[in-house]
């Protein structure tokens, strides 16, 4: 899983803190929660999410009303696990669609959270938001996907946090067969020049497949099954300089009509 907001906060923590990792081993907090999803590392995920969102409620509420929330909240989230200690599986159960569910008890770092919040508060008072060029290559089964899944949750991530964006409908017809051979050829110099004459400081490119899975009958009822693959890139756009590199971990989509299961497990990709 690709996770956009993931995407969009790691270019906070690139350019603020350089990586470093907040995890801190005093004021712990042990906290029983149960995420969900559609492999058993998914499930896991989630619930390491929903435990450091519970363990930063107190924050939360108190910076709930600022500029920034939402952007910051969005990014001590995106790296929840970095704030997880440690943690032990209770149970594992799978439903009969397919989806797991995990209930763990962790050891979050509350002043791991607080300090990153900090940390991200202060760079966006100093630094402000760039300019954004986003061009995501999709495919389902083969074929390119005119509009894609991926990076227009990219992108909305993106606006709803305040950051600036190069308007899609300006990209002329030549510019997007241009980036869509760039893309494939992996040569983020072309990219570069597109980003550049649309005045973006920071360009967000990369790829995301659709492929089709094994074909199975629940209940007696046929399902389709596709996978989704993703790898995501972001480059400064003066200097072609990799910023960060985020491949995303296969996701499923199941359903009885092979499109709908495509599109879900684009858009699992893409959460």
């Amino acid at each position: 899983m690709l996770k956009c907001k993931a995407v969009c906060v790691a270019l906070l923590f690139v350019l603020a803190v350089g990586g470093s990792v907040f995890a801190q081993d005093n004021n712990l907090k042990k906290i029983k929660v149960t995420g969900s999803g559609m492999t058993k590392e998914d499930a896991l995920r989630d619930a390491m999410r929903k435990a450091v969102e519970e363990g930063a409620g107190t924050l939360v509420y108190s910076e709930s009303k600022t500029k920034d929330f939402v952007l910051i909240n969005d990014t001590i989230l995106a790296r929840a696990t970095g704030f997880v200690q440690s943690h032990e599986v209770i149970s594992v159960e799978q439903s009969e669609d397919g989806v797991w569910e995990m209930t763990i008890v962790a050891v979050v770092s509350i002043k791991g959270i607080e300090d990153t919040w900090g940390v991200v508060t202060t760079m966006l008072k100093q630094m402000g938001r760039p300019k954004i060029m986003v061009f995501i290559n999709e495919k389902i089964a083969g074929r390119e996907v005119e509009s894609s899944t991926v990076q227009t949750r990219i992108e909305n991530v993106l606006l709803k946090s305040g950051f600036l964006l190069v308007n899609r409908e300006q990209l002329k017809a030549i510019d997007q067969k241009d980036l869509e051979a760039a893309v494939a050829e992996d040569k983020p110099d072309k990219i570069q020049a597109i980003a550049k004459r649309f005045g973006a400081q920071l360009f967000i490119t990369g790829t995301a497949v659709a492929t089709a899975g094994e074909f199975k009958r629940v209940a007696g009822i046929p399902i389709y099954i596709y996978q989704t693959d993703a790898n995501v890139k972001c480059f400064r756009s003066d200097t072609a300089q990799l910023l960060s590199s985020i491949p995303g971990e296969s996701t499923r989509g199941a359903n009885r009509v092979w499109r709908s299961a495509a599109n879900m497990s684009l858009d699992l990709q893409a959460k």
